[in-house]
């Protein structure tokens, strides 16, 4: 079983995110914690994340992005992959 705790920086309101062009965002996001497997030691993780977002219609995006994350545990038990990704994001 495994549990974990992550520390993150809150992501800034769209209004202030840097932006390319009309209804288009980039960013970087960040953020670092520990994980603790049942019975052994906590392991420090990083994971970090650029994207682009185009506002499509007023309740949907699309984002396009590259996810990276990391664990710092022994080579045997560790981790470290790289994820690119497009979502598409609709607001209720």
């Amino acid at each position: 079983m495994r549990t974990s705790l992550r520390v993150s920086r809150a992501s800034r309101p769209s209004s202030q995110r840097a932006r390319s062009g009309p209804r288009t965002w980039y960013g970087l996001r960040a953020s670092a914690g520990a994980e603790r497997d049942v019975g052994s030691a906590e392991r420090f993780i990083l994971s970090t994340s650029a994207y682009l977002r185009q506002q499509l219609t007023p309740a949907v995006d699309i984002e396009a992005a590259y996810d990276y994350s990391s664990s710092s545990a022994a080579s045997s038990t560790g981790f470290e992959r790289g994820i690119a990704r497009i979502s598409l994001i609709a607001r209720f």
